[in-house]
């Protein structure tokens, strides 16, 4: 929503802590990059959440939405790590978004093992 106004606010930025020009646009290319992993990802947990919502927990599409957000995380953290040779802060923002990609795969599995689990105890009398 504040993409439009990222040059501004990176320009304030320059302005105030004195970074080079050329670290400014490689932090708006990342930016850039970044925002179509962003916006899949939070597509993606709004279905999530509309699924549960909708009492559909133990589906084989949660799971499928699980992982296409973990594989966003992942993507903005290997951009960030390239990023991360020009300002090492960037690192702290990768190793953040990594760990986030780690959880949503472990409550993946977890749901599998549920879905897997319930289809078990349906068939059981």
């Amino acid at each position: 929503m504040s993409t439009p106004f990222l040059p501004e606010l990176l320009g304030s930025y320059h302005n105030t802590f004195g970074k080079s020009k050329f670290i400014l646009e490689s932090l708006l290319l990342t930016f850039y990059t970044t925002i179509p992993s962003a916006l899949v990802l939070l597509f993606c947990l709004y279905r999530l959440l509309n699924n549960i919502a909708h009492r559909n927990v133990f589906t084989d599409k949660n799971v499928q939405l699980l992982k296409i957000s973990s594989y966003c995380c992942f993507f903005a953290a290997m951009v960030y790590i390239f990023f991360a040779r020009l300002y090492l802060f960037a690192l702290l923002i990768s190793v953040i978004v990594i760990l986030g990609g780690l959880i949503l795969q472990v409550i993946q599995n977890v749901l599998l093992q549920a879905i897997i689990l319930k289809t078990e105890n349906d068939f059981t009398i």
